[in-house]
């Protein structure tokens, strides 16, 4: 597995690890076209990066040199929706499939955590100024592997969910749960590049979001002593 390590002087380590894999279930894609950020420039991939980080904080840019425009086909027929390869998508079944990047980020033992969004470059569009002709693909259900059962897949689609005013998903970016693996705590941190509000049919998205993980109460000398056991022991 390929990371990006950035240390501190403590010798307590922030690794954000890089290809979470797709959250939401993937839909068959039939066409794809590039929607450069700000102008043309070249397809390429997110950029995550800490720019900074000590027992206090880590702060985190992540930034997106464009997204895909493409179709996908559901039980309920081919719907568009945005993608930004090879990230993965959000996974609330019946609701718009959106991009989601998500990165492990290792954080002291004991530390409480809170995130800010420092700063935040994003440009509102509606679906007709970006081509979009109908609603974001909805979430689909994963397909059991077992012969017949995409043909006996039922359509979900969140009628409520489309019909109504409002932003999905609410923030740019959360941090989603706390893990320990091998003497490392690691929090999942998830950016949301694409908001979309079904009921004005906009989308909002983001190019640039520079976020800083705040880190409370954490106990460095525990930190250090579990990783000097874990590795002693292996």
């Amino acid at each position: 597995m390929y990371f990006f390590l950035r240390r501190m002087r403590s010798a307590v380590a922030f690794v954000l690890v890089l290809g979470m894999g797709t959250f939401g279930h993937t839909l068959a894609r039939a066409s794809q076209e590039w929607i450069p950020a700000g102008g043309p420039q070249a397809e390429g991939r997110p950029a995550v990066s800490v720019l900074a980080s000590d027992e206090t904080r880590v702060d985190v840019e992540v930034s997106i040199p464009g997204l895909y425009r493409e179709m996908v086909t559901t039980p309920g027929g081919e719907f568009p929706r945005l993608s930004v390869p090879p990230e993965g998508f959000t996974a609330e079944i019946g609701r718009a499939q959106l991009p989601v990047i998500a990165r492990w980020v290792e954080i002291p033992a004991g530390a409480k955590v809170e995130l800010e969004a420092v700063a935040v470059e994003e440009n509102a569009f509606s679906l007709d100024q970006l081509n979009i002709q109908g609603p974001i693909a909805p979430v689909q259900p994963p397909v059991p592997k077992i012969p017949g059962a995409r043909e006996a897949m039922e359509f979900e689609m969140d009628e409520s969910f489309y019909n109504r005013d409002h932003w999905y998903p609410l923030d740019h970016a959360e941090l989603a749960g706390i893990e320990e693996t091998r003497g490392h705590r690691l929090v999942l941190l998830k950016v949301y590049p694409v908001r979309y509000n079904p009921g004005k049919e906009e989308v909002s998205i983001c190019w640039r979001l520079r976020l800083r993980i705040h880190l409370h109460g954490g106990d460095l000398e525990e930190t250090n002593r579990r990783l000097r056991r874990w590795h002693s022991s292996t």
